[in-house]
């Protein structure tokens, strides 16, 4: 019996792609999708709508992190059924990549979740790179020959069909892009760690009409838009409420960041939850399969551009109530070396011993208290949407083991 014929009869594999043309030209794009059959047919649809294409415009989703010099590679993703916490159903990986005008993502919905970043990283770069490549052969021929002979977006096309049918192929049937055999690098050090509260909220509703239009809430749920277009429930979204700061004795020296400004350090972690268009563009592809899905971030790979460094986020989580949920991301980097610092070879061990104490009911300072980051500096419980009110993240630290009050 062949074990590595796909069985994932749920796997969503799609590619897009945005080329810029110039100032003044609308970016090109293109996109390929794998998938169950009847998905497949509704792509084409979408992809063929005019007022549709703004939810392939991916140039947005490579804005860069917070710090300026690190740009997020790829997240890891796992779903859960909303209401019904630590239900996991499935992986999701989605990855991208630029190259001077070509501005790749791939979105990959699997039940494998041995699936490594960096391989499936590496495949979007050269899929990027080729389309790079033919982009410019074909622009090339046309200056040289005057007139347009060759539909740029055809060449387009079919390169990425063949490109992403191989892409695919090696996922779901070579199985080669599977964790294992990687090379580690530089030592990574634990850096910061996020303890978050956070809600899981659906209160969105999506106009499948021509307006597109995403609101909070309705009145008369038979409503349909001005457009003539039906409301759907649009898939939970996760509020990012509360986070207490936990880092080293010695950040200001460690750190080559000019600024510890709160907000801007958290923004690594809000930069790695799925985006919202993308969301929306699952939602009209396949709202039986995600309408009512909550999609959290597992693991986010980083790389710094001036260096070779790489910078990684793990999250754990804890789910309170069904609707409510503690999550813990670890930072690793491998940009420092200090001795205030702990290997992320320890990691696993601290993010056992800080979850197995909230899950007993002790507080976030508490369960820091129990960890191996005992000695490390902690802030208070501050609110998410206040943030921008803390310059330096030293002047809201917690020093008092006994309670989580601010200074």
């Amino acid at each position: 019996m062949d074990t590595t014929k796909n069985s994932d009869k749920s796997c969503i594999n799609l590619i897009i792609a945005n080329i810029l043309r110039g100032e003044y030209d609308l970016p090109l794009q293109v996109a390929k999708f794998f998938g169950p059959k009847e998905i497949e047919n509704d792509f084409v649809k979408i992809a063929n709508e005019e007022h549709l294409k703004d939810l392939f415009e991916v140039i947005s989703l490579f804005n860069e992190t917070s710090e300026g010099e690190i740009v997020l590679d790829s997240v890891q993703y796992a779903e859960w059924e909303f209401k019904k916490p630590e239900t996991d159903l499935s992986h999701i990986y989605l990855s991208k990549n630029s190259l001077n005008d070509v501005y790749t993502i791939n979105f990959l919905r699997t039940n494998l979740s041995e699936i490594s970043l960096s391989k499936i990283c590496k495949e979007i770069a050269f899929i990027g790179q080729a389309l790079n490549g033919i982009y410019r052969r074909v622009t090339a021929e046309i200056d040289e020959k005057g007139e347009v002979l060759i539909d740029i977006r055809d060449e387009l096309n079919n390169g990425l069909h063949k490109l992403g049918k191989f892409y695919n192929w090696q996922i779901s049937e070579e199985r080669s892009l599977l964790r294992g055999g990687e090379k580690t690098g530089l030592s990574p050090m634990l850096t910061t760690l996020f303890m978050v509260k956070a809600s899981i909220i659906q209160d969105e509703y999506l106009c499948t009409g021509t307006c597109n239009q995403v609101i909070n809430s309705r009145e008369d749920e038979k409503i349909s838009c001005e457009c003539g277009g039906d409301y759907r429930l649009l898939s939970p979204h996760i509020n990012l409420d509360q986070v207490s700061f936990v880092y080293p004795n010695s950040i200001q020296d460690i750190s080559t960041s000019k600024s510890l400004d709160p907000k801007k350090i958290f923004q690594i972690l809000e930069d790695i939850m799925i985006p919202k268009k993308l969301v929306i563009l699952l939602n009209r592809l396949a709202n039986a399969l995600f309408g009512n899905k909550v999609i959290l971030p597992i693991t986010a790979n980083f790389h710094s551009k001036a260096t070779n460094d790489s910078i990684k986020l793990i999250v754990d989580y804890f789910w309170k109530t069904e609707d409510e949920i503690y999550l813990f991301a670890y930072v690793t980097d491998t940009r420092y070396s200090h001795i205030d610092l702990i290997s992320a070879i320890s990691l696993p061990m601290i993010m056992r011993e800080i979850k197995e104490s909230v899950k007993n009911h002790l507080s976030f300072e508490e369960a820091k208290q129990k960890s191996k980051l005992k000695f490390w500096k902690q802030t208070a419980l501050l609110k998410v949407k206040h943030l921008s009110e803390y310059k330096e993240l030293m002047k809201k630290t917690n020093t008092n083991p006994g309670g989580m009050n601010d200074e």
